[in-house]
């Protein structure tokens, strides 16, 4: 077969293979662009989301990054807690909270910042006070019960023991996060990067 014959057979083939070509490069160099003059703006919002989320939980005028984990309260000077986020597999996905510990070691509060994949009825459940306000005063360790939770103990949510699992699982992963970092800093708790002030 001749260059000639075998161009006319497949031709339409490639020009075919051709225009997808350019029109996936025309695609990525769009998605980069986007990508590029927007990231600041997902960094700004997502930070505001974050300061908005920590406020929430202690009040204060500066919250120090320790770690990119870890940040220390502090209200004129004043030691107020540290926050920590933290991630745990629940029944549809990751659940990410957000949990605020007292310089006596005891939860202040949490929050849980993404249940989204969790069941709607169920699991998500695990996003409404009467879930989540029973962590304020716990410990290290924190167990989850079916009921009659007492000490330590959480009650689960209706039909979602693994969201409630999962939640306490972050929870309890704040505190070990924390504490091994109070062990590696000496208990001299330094920020390590810049300081986020509250308006």
């Amino acid at each position: 077969m001749s260059n000639i014959s075998f161009f006319k057979k497949y031709g339409d083939v490639f020009k075919a293979i051709i225009v997808l070509t350019a029109v996936c490069l025309v695609i990525s160099a769009a998605l980069a662009f986007t990508n590029d003059i927007t990231k600041d703006k997902i960094a700004e919002i997502e930070a505001t989301t974050a300061n908005s989320a920590m406020s929430a939980l202690i009040k204060g005028d500066k919250y120090d990054a320790m770690t990119d984990q870890i940040y220390g309260v502090t209200e004129m000077g004043v030691l107020k807690g540290y926050i920590i986020t933290t991630t745990a597999k629940g029944y549809g996905g990751d659940v990410k909270v957000m949990t605020a510990i007292s310089p006596e070691n005891k939860i202040i509060g949490i929050n849980i910042l993404s249940a989204a994949d969790e069941t709607p009825g169920l699991g998500q459940n695990a996003t409404k006070p009467d879930f989540y306000e029973q962590f304020a005063g716990k410990g290290a360790d924190v167990v989850v019960v079916k009921n009659g939770a007492k000490d330590n103990e959480i009650n689960a949510v209706t039909g979602a023991t693994i969201t409630s699992r999962a939640v306490t699982n972050a929870v309890n992963e704040a505190f070990k996060i924390f504490n091994e970092y109070l062990q590696n800093a000496g208990s001299m708790l330094v920020p390590i990067t810049e300081t986020t002030e509250v308006q």
